[in-house]
C-alpha cells in the first residue's frame, strides 16, 4: 500500500490460496466489504515436475528489476503503437477500420500489462527463454469507482487470452527414464540427434518440484532446497562443469590427426605410464606394445596421448578444442550455459603464477589438469565425430503454436560450422570408438542388433577418492541418430557406471521408433 510506484488502480493482493470455508465467509460479507474483490487466478501446474524442471523452469511474481526492464520495453512499445494508430486515422479507409480497432485493442492490453505490477513472468528454464511467447492478454476489468477510489460497479470486462503453446524436441519416456536411472545420484544425462541438433533428453541430478514455487514458495520449502547440499537448483547438464577424463581423447586424436603426432602408422609401447620431466605420469593399465590410434580409444591408453601431445604441444590440442565448440556456450535455447574452461597461457599464468610444464600438457591430453566441460558440450562433441564433423546448434524447442493451433515459429537446424579434418580422419576415431565397444572398455553399452561407438572417461577429482564416471556414445554406427554423454559425480569408472545408463537411453529410443535393439 505503501510503494509509490504501484499502479493507483492496482489491487493489492491480501490472502492468497483460501481454503473452501474461509473463501464462503469472505464471499458472505462481501456487502459489507465495497473494497474487496474475490479473483479466480489461473495457476501454472507441472505434471512431470522434477523430471523436466530444469528445462521448463518456473514461473513468478515480478521482480522490481524485471519490471523496470519489462515497462521499458512496453513504453518503446506502447509509442510505435500509438504513432501507428495517430497514421491510421489518417490513411485508413472505412475498410480498414477493424484493424484499427485491433491496433486499439492491442494498446488497452500493453497499456494494462504496464500497469500490473504483479505479472507472473518466466523466472528459470523454457519459461523464461521463451516469455515473450508465453505470456498470455490480461483480463481487462472496467470499474466504476466513488470518491475514495473503491470500486463500486463492474462497468465492462474483457476476457484474458493464453498465450502460446510451446512444442519440444525431447522424448518424455527418454526424459523419465533418465530420472529414474539417476535417481539418488548426481550426475547428469544429455542425448542429442547428431543430425540436426535436436535434444532429444537433458536431465540433472539432483532436481526439484517446480511446483512448490506456484503460486510462491514456502520459507521453509526455500530454506530446504537452498540448504541442500547436493544443489538441486542447478542444472549439471549446463551449468556445472567438470573435467571431461578420457571422453576428451576424441578431441586430442582429432588435433594430433590434424597435426601430424598421430598417423595411421603411429604405434607406441605403454610400460604402464611415460616418464614426463621429474613425473611419472601414469597410465590406468599398462597396454604393451604395438599401440595404434584404433587401440588407444578401445583401451583407452593414457601413454599414447601423452606422447601424442607432447610431440605437438599444448595449442593444436587446445585449438581443435575450441575448434569442437569447448570452452563457449553452445547456444542452446536454455539460459545460464556455462561455457566451460579451456586454460589459456594468460589464463594458466594467472591461476598458478608459474609457466606451462609439460605435465600440463599431459594431463589436457587425457581431459585432466585444467580443462573442464559440460555434459551438453560433451554430448555435441560426440555428435559431431557420429556425422563426420558438422556442429549443430542444439536446440530443445520444435515449434510454438498460437492458441488457434497456428504455427507462430518453427526452427530449423542450425550448422554452426564443419570441424576442418578430412574425413578419413574422423573415420579413424570413429573407428577407435567402435572398437572401445566391441573390444574395449565401453563393452557395457553394446546393443545387440545395433552397432555402438562410445568412449568411457573417469576424471580424477582430487581429494576424493573416486573419480568422476564419463559416458559417450553414438548409434547406429553407420548413420547415426542418436549421440549420449553420461556423467555421474564422484561413481568411478565410466564403463561402470555411466555407460549401463547410456544404453539404457538409446535402447528406449530405438524401442520407442519400432526397432529392436
Amino acid at each position: 500500500l505503501e510503494d509509490p510506484t504501484r499502479p493507483k488502480f492496482t489491487p493489492v493482493v491480501v490472502r492468497e490460496d483460501l481454503d473452501p470455508v474461509l473463501l464462503t465467509r469472505v464471499e458472505e460479507r462481501l456487502w459489507r466489504l465495497p473494497s474487496v474483490v474475490i479473483e479466480k487466478v489461473p495457476l501454472r501446474w507441472y505434471p512431470r515436475a522434477a523430471v523436466t524442471a530444469h528445462v521448463v523452469g518456473y514461473v513468478g511474481i515480478i521482480s522490481p528489476d524485471e519490471l523496470d526492464e519489462r515497462r521499458s520495453k512496453q513504453d518503446q512499445e506502447i509509442a510505435a503503437l500509438k504513432a501507428r494508430i495517430q497514421q491510421a486515422r489518417h490513411e485508413f479507409s472505412d475498410e480498414q477500420m477493424p484493424e484499427l480497432e485491433q491496433l486499439l485493442d492491442r494498446l488497452a492490453i500493453l497499456q494494462r500489462l504496464r500497469s500490473h505490477a504483479e505479472t507472473m513472468v518466466g523466472k528459470t528454464g523454457l519459461e523464461a527463454q521463451y516469455e515473450d511467447y508465453l505470456q498470455g492478454e490480461p483480463a481487462i476489468r472496467t470499474w466504476q469507482v466513488n470518491a475514495r477510489n473503491e470500486p463500486v460497479k463492474l462497468l465492462a470486462t474483457r476476457a484474458g487470452a493464453p498465450g502460446n503453446s510451446v512444442y519440444l524436441n525431447l522424448d518424455a519416456a527418454m526424459q523419465d527414464l533418465a530420472a529414474r536411472l539417476l535417481r539418488g545420484r548426481r550426475g547428469s544425462a544429455v542425448a542429442i540427434d547428431p543430425r540436426d541438433g535436436a535434444v532429444l533428453t537433458i536431465y540433472g541430478s539432483p532436481s526439484y518440484d517446480p511446483n512448490l514455487f506456484i503460486p510462491r514458495i514456502r520459507s521453509r520449502d526455500w530454506a530446504r532446497i537452498l540448504n541442500d547440499p547436493a544443489r538441486p537448483l542447478q542444472n549439471r547438464a549446463i551449468r556445472n562443469i567438470y573435467p571431461p577424463g578420457s571422453t576428451f581423447k576424441l578431441v586430442t586424436s582429432a588435433a594430433g590427426l590434424e597435426a601430424g603426432s598421430i598417423t595411421p602408422r603411429t604405434t607406441v609401447s605403454c610400460p604402464g605410464g611415460l616418464q614426463v620431466g621429474s613425473m611419472f605420469k601414469r597410465c590406468w593399465s599398462t597396454h604393451g606394445g604395438g599401440i595404434d590410434l584404433t587401440r588407444a580409444l578401445a583401451v583407452s591408453c593414457d601413454t599414447y596421448y601423452y606422447r601424442a601431445a607432447l610431440k605437438m604441444g599444448p595449442h593444436p590440442v587446445l585449438d581443435t578444442a575450441t575448434m569442437f565448440g569447448l570452452g563457449a556456450p553452445t547456444g542452446i535455447d536454455l539460459p545460464n550455459e556455462h561455457p566451460g574452461r579451456l586454460p589459456t597461457d594468460e589464463w594458466h599464468r594467472r591461476h598458478h603464477e608459474r609457466d606451462w610444464y609439460p605435465g600440463d600438457t599431459a594431463n589436457i591430453a587425457i581431459g585432466q589438469g585444467d580443462i573442464a566441460a559440460t555434459s551438453l558440450q560433451m554430448a555435441l562433441v560426440a555428435a559431431t565425430v557420429a556425422n563426420g564433423g558438422t556442429i549443430y546448434q542444439p536446440q530443445v524447442v520444435r515449434e510454438i503454436r498460437s492458441r488457434d493451433g497456428r504455427v507462430v515459429r518453427r526452427w530449423q537446424p542450425k550448422r554452426l560450422r564443419r570441424i576442418p579434418l578430412p574425413p578419413d580422419s574422423i573415420e579413424r576415431i570413429r573407428h577407435g570408438l567402435r572398437a572401445a565397444v566391441t573390444n574395449g572398455t565401453a563393452g557395457a553399452a553394446a546393443l545387440p542388433n545395433i552397432a555402438v561407438a562410445g568412449k568411457t572417461g573417469s576424471a580424477e577429482d582430487p581429494p576424493r577418492n573416486l573419480p568422476h564416471a564419463w559416458f559417450v556414445c553414438f548409434a547406429p554406427y553407420d548413420r547415426p541418430q542418436i549421440a549420449v554423454a553420461v556423467m555421474v559425480e564422484n561413481a568411478g569408472h565410466g564403463g561402470e557406471n555411466s555407460a549401463p545408463v547410456a544404453k539404457a537411453l538409446m535402447e528406449q529410443y530405438f524401442r520407442s521408433r519400432g526397432i529392436t535393439p
